[in-house]
């Protein structure tokens, strides 16, 4: 059994999770580590984006925010040190939680274990679906053999990309 998903308010969340056998929904999975600041707005749009631990003893961990596409404000964030599997796992469940208009949108960043997290997320496992294809971001990469830039599951933090991330948190923030 997994712990509670906390809502700020001190309240407890079962998030319900889709059975892989028959498609129906099935109380009962919780996350662990998440906290809510506001649930859900019929209507709305949510995105969430995840930074993932390399996975060093005594590293850094896992975090996720899920904010309101509509407002930019931080409705809940995830927080703790899994497998990627399991982080997975707990990025799906948030991200059918946080879904009302379409399913929340997932940005993982791909480096170091952020490739196990994606391969999770977009093909499954046994006995668990894929999250949905079209909401889990998508960087455009220039492909050298194609020479055309084509789309790769997540969000490569490098040279290039990380200043333009902090000039749009920066543009964000000032907002």
């Amino acid at each position: 059994a997994m712990p509670d998903l906390v809502l700020y308010t001190g309240c407890t969340i079962a998030l319900e999770a889709v059975s892989p056998t028959t498609g129906l929904a099935v109380a009962g999975v919780k996350v662990l580590n998440a906290t809510l600041y506001a649930e859900p707005v019929e209507g709305r749009t949510y995105s969430i984006g995840a930074d993932t631990a390399e996975g060093l003893l005594g590293g850094d961990y896992d975090a996720a925010v899920v904010v309101d596409d509509a407002t930019g404000i931080e409705v809940a964030v995830l927080w703790g040190s899994w497998p990627p599997h399991v982080y997975a796992d707990k990025l799906a469940a948030l991200g059918k939680h946080y879904t009302t208009a379409r399913p929340a949108m997932i940005a993982v960043e791909r480096n170091n274990h952020g490739h196990a997290v994606l391969q999770r997320l977009t093909q499954g496992a046994e006995g668990l679906k894929p999250y949905t294809s079209d909401r889990i971001y998508r960087h455009l990469d220039y492909d050298e053999r194609t020479k055309k830039q084509l789309p790769r599951p997540g969000w490569p933090t490098d040279t290039v990309t990380k200043p333009i991330l902090e000039t749009g948190l920066e543009r964000l923030l000032a907002e």
